[in-house]
């Protein structure tokens, strides 16, 4: 669909006297070919990344399985315990990205991988769609996304843009 506009859609669920579903539309830059990545995991969990108290964006590239292993086991929450995807470290690394947030709704996503002459630059863009008129309870939340990538030995830029 070269030349058109994607639209990724988000699911969270907020819980609070009940359980309420969300959803949120986020239109992507339009396709320009072969991708650079392939998402492995996007969403959003609560109560910080892995550690309570977290307050740091996370930009980690993994290079290997134990690596991959121990990272998704610190930064998935219970209810997100489905199998680790399989990633093949031989010809591919990951790329991750989280940040905690005090509203719910927020996303992050990487919309732009592109290897350069002397670096890959990684493109992430941070979005709540919220209305910000609307009064929801303060609740700490983390929204992540993790993608493969083929191997590479440059080092990765990444770069964050607010997006309204």
């Amino acid at each position: 669909m070269k030349g058109a506009s994607k639209i990724v859609t988000a699911i969270g669920v907020l819980s609070f006297a009940g359980a309420v579903v969300l959803m949120t539309a986020l239109i992507l830059p339009a396709d320009t070919g072969q991708p650079e990545f392939t998402t492995l995991a996007i969403g959003e969990r609560g109560s910080g990344l892995g550690r309570e108290g977290n307050v740091e964006r996370v930009e980690r590239t993994i290079h290997n399985e134990k690596e991959w292993a121990d990272f998704w086991q610190e930064h998935t929450s219970l209810l997100l315990r489905s199998p680790r995807p399989v990633v093949d470290f031989n010809t591919e690394e990951v790329l991750a990205v989280a940040a905690p947030y005090s509203s719910y709704g927020t996303q992050l996503i990487i919309v732009r991988v592109e290897r350069k002459e002397s670096e890959i630059e990684v493109e992430v863009w941070e979005r709540n769609p919220l209305d910000e008129r609307m009064l929801l309870p303060a609740i700490a939340v983390t929204p992540f996304h993790f993608v493969k990538i083929r191997r590479s030995t440059l080092p990765v830029r990444y770069s964050w843009t607010l997006v309204r």
